[in-house]
């Protein structure tokens, strides 16, 4: 689960899926569930990468993005850790 106090996303198997992923979103009191289908993350990322190289054109997304992911993350393990909300600013 992660929650701020303008909305929450919970999902039960969002770092090992097996199949579609199930998201439930809530804000402002309302909710909707996501699905994202099962993809193979590795042939999205080598699609992606060969395809700017081919194009000429910078990676959708950046070294800032993968710092931020990293974040999220160590956030997900410090608060899985500490059975604590943990904050990202």
């Amino acid at each position: 689960m992660l929650y701020n106090r303008d909305y929450n996303i919970y999902s039960g198997f969002a770092f090992w899926p097996v199949g579609d992923v199930n998201f439930v979103v809530t804000v402002g009191g309302k909710s909707q569930p996501i699905v994202i289908p099962a993809i193979n993350q590795y042939v999205c990322e080598l699609d992606e990468f060969s395809t700017a190289i081919l194009d000429g054109r910078p990676l959708t997304l950046d070294v800032e993005d993968a710092y931020k992911n990293a974040r999220v993350i160590e956030a997900l393990h410090l608060s899985w850790r500490n059975n604590a909300v943990v904050n990202i600013e």
